[in-house]
């Protein structure tokens, strides 16, 4: 009934309607008005639906959302109704800004600007010229600033440009002091942060409520908690891991049944509901993690200290112990506060000497059967979820190695061992069983919902791959899980395996937190066999978490009223909304960080050639992998002749010579240019000569 009512609201947009039209226009017979009045008012309190005047109304015109302005000037806004273009007229913003627009027309995706909720924050460097002072961005843009005489030149700065119509010329205002041009080198981090919506200095109210905390393990802490320190419990992370969220165990029934222990720090036991802690943690939604510095979401006293769950101390934590069949079927569960104590801290390298070797590193000896008990699980979970739906894209990752001083010494693809591979279906197992708990009582929840692919995009890159000469005569439903893994299968063996997955991944919907579950797609969690998905397993480094963590204490201590009520929903809906845009900002930041590093390693082969593979087209230009997973871009100027961009075939055509450029082509490049300050290589194709990599 609502999406028709928006519906009809949409069409009369223009005048507005009364709510007496649009019940007869929604010709429902078996609706009382008494019904239709109240799903219409609540339609209403939650801005879904506009009122015009006493007793007309329309679709909501109003969105927040982000402003781009394209390289030909026309101005854009991202928002939850899609992409609105923009009056230039009412233009008075860079892109970056926050604003409310207005719709003007629905089917056209028309709007105007009405108000500016926050300026783009952008970093810049402070000179003096004749008397006056610049803010100088990045892209080398002056703009006067007003600054006190304390802010030297050389000063690193955060700035917001105030393009009002009132001014002459737009004018930056300061923001942020960050550092000097000659300050130490995780200055670059902080810019990234800045820019990117992060604070990276703790509040003092923040500070004072850290000095009240624990640094052990209190006595009365342990009231009500079931005991485990005498359980072999363990962790396993990467080598430099400080702030361990998840612990695990193992053990086996008479019956073959296998009972796998998740046990993840209970944070939330130390940062209660509404503290500056969690406030300041809610802003912040997840932790940052960058080359020089890492950016967490709770202050290091806990995230490293007493949250943390170091080896060979007492810790509190939120248990799930699952019963689970030989073939992968979960028989029971039980969810649990508790008091842990890790035995070791395990790394995944040793892990995988273990697990692929069979190499035992000292130390390791008395887990070796334990380890191999859990591969031994963890390869049963993982066909059960291929089974149902699970999406292995096997893309590489890029690992970048810096020496102390955080030079880039080394870039290659991140491995992934079976030590890894142990603890991710370990936390998806938890992760779905604690979701599907709280679904099945009806509950709102910080769910992560992973939606169907887009059928559209996923048949043009069926269609691109048969263009290109692949075999890809996939049977079955278009974007069901099984059409997928099997397309997938197919490309494994293609010479363009990377670049075409990679459409694949892209013709995927994004996964978000929503209050509401739809399941998972992408790791086979489907909702219409009553199955949900959250993230429970790392409240020290991601908000949602958190919040799963407060309802399942809620319910284990039988006070559930309150987490059916409107207000626990609002909370959970704008929780679930600011966390989806951080967990967005933060990988920004961090492919940022890498695109920075990229370019610093990549500076000492200037005028070398190398061989890559086309990873991608643009209007502008063409983007070229290196083996080691640095991409570098040619402009199409630089060309042998003009090429046109077919972007529905995913083809580059030379308009003379006719020549063809096409995904997954392999070229010899030369490193023309590599910039650390604005992340980019620059790179030309020159006649094959190869020079590997160092």
């Amino acid at each position: 009934m609502r999406e028709k009512i928006l519906e009809i609201l949409t069409i009369a947009r223009d005048n507005g309607i009364s709510k007496e039209t649009v019940y007869k226009k929604l010709g429902y017979t078996n609706l009382s008005y008494e019904d239709f009045e109240e799903v219409f008012d609540d339609m209403e309190n939650s801005h879904q639906i506009y009122r015009t005047g006493k007793n007309s109304f329309t679709k909501n015109p109003f969105y927040e959302g982000i402003v781009t302005v394209t390289k030909k000037g026309d101005i854009l806004v991202k928002c939850d109704e899609g992409t609105i273009n923009i009056t230039r007229d009412d233009f008075s913003c860079v892109s970056g800004d926050k604003v409310i627009v207005r719709i003007t027309d629905f089917n056209e995706k028309k709007g105007t600007i009405k108000s500016v909720v926050d300026r783009k924050k952008i970093v810049a460097e402070v000179k003096t010229i004749k008397n006056k002072r610049y803010a100088i961005t990045k892209d080398g843009t002056y703009y006067k600033i007003d600054l006190k005489p304390n802010i030297v030149d050389g000063a690193i700065i955060g700035i917001k440009i105030d393009k009002n119509r009132k001014n002459k010329e737009p004018i930056a205002i300061f923001d942020k002091f960050i550092g000097h041009i000659n300050d130490p080198i995780e200055n670059t981090d902080k810019e990234i942060l800045y820019e990117n919506g992060f604070d990276y200095e703790w509040p003092k109210e923040v500070l004072e409520e850290v000095k009240q905390l624990p640094s052990e393990v209190l006595p009365e802490d342990l009231k009500g908690r079931k005991d485990l320190r005498n359980e072999v419990i363990f962790t396993i992370d990467g080598d430099d891991t400080k702030d361990i969220d998840d612990a695990i165990s193992i053990s086996k029934k008479e019956n073959g049944n296998y009972i796998l222990g998740v046990h993840i720090a209970d944070v939330t036991h130390y940062v209660k509901e509404g503290s500056e802690i969690d406030k300041e943690a809610t802003a912040r939604g997840t932790s940052v993690y960058m080359h020089r510095i890492v950016n967490p979401m709770h202050p290091i006293e806990l995230a490293n200290g007493i949250c943390s769950l170091n080896p060979e101390k007492d810790r509190l934590a939120m248990s799930c112990e699952i019963e689970i069949s030989p073939a992968g079927k979960v028989i029971d569960f039980d969810i649990f506060e508790s008091v842990i104590h890790s035995r070791k801290q395990m790394t995944y390298k040793n892990v995988n000497k273990i697990l692929e070797e069979n190499i035992i590193p000292e130390g390791y000896e008395p887990y070796e059967e334990t380890l191999k008990e859990m591969q031994n699980l963890a390869e049963i979970l993982r066909k059960s979820r291929i089974k149902r739906g699970y999406q292995d894209f096997d893309l590489p990752e890029v690992k970048i190695v810096t020496d102390e001083n955080y030079v880039p010494i080394e870039i290659k693809a991140r491995e992934q061992g079976l030590g890894e591979k142990l603890i991710e279906m370990f936390m998806l197992a938890a992760n779905e069983v604690v979701g599907t708990y709280i679904y099945s009582l009806g509950l709102a929840a910080t769910y992560r919902d992973h939606d169907i692919p887009d059928e559209t995009k996923l048949k043009k890159v069926i269609s691109i791959a048969k263009n290109y000469g692949e075999k890809t005569e996939i049977k079955g439903k278009v974007g069901s899980s099984k059409f997928v893994q099997d397309l997938l299968k197919e490309l494994k063996n293609s010479e363009r395996k990377e670049v075409l997955t990679n459409l694949v991944l892209r013709s995927m919907a994004k996964a978000t937190y929503e209050a509401y579950n739809i399941g998972h797609f992408g790791i086979g969690v489907d909702k219409q066999r009553g199955e949900a998905y959250v993230h429970f397993t790392s409240p020290i480094r991601r908000r949602p978490d958190c919040e799963i963590h407060r309802i399942l204490k809620e319910i284990i201590h039988g006070h559930t009223e309150e987490l059916y009520s409107e207000k626990q929903k609002e909370k959970i809906v704008e929780i679930a909304k600011h966390s989806s845009i951080q967990e967005q900002n933060a990988d920004k930041c961090e492919r940022e960080s890498n695109k920075e590093k990229m370019a610093e390693y990549m500076q000492q082969f200037i005028d070398e050639e190398f061989e890559g593979m086309i990873f991608g087209f643009t209007t502008s230009g063409m983007f070229i992998q290196l083996s080691n997973l640095v991409e570098g871009r040619v402009a199409y100027s630089t060309m042998d002749d003009y090429y046109n961009y077919d972007e529905e075939n995913e083809l580059l055509i030379g308009e003379k010579n006719k020549k063809i450029y096409r995904l997954g082509d392999k070229v010899v490049i030369k490193v023309v240019k590599s910039d650390s300050k604005l992340k980019e290589n620059d790179i030309e194709i020159v006649k094959p000569k190869v020079r590997k990599l160092v």
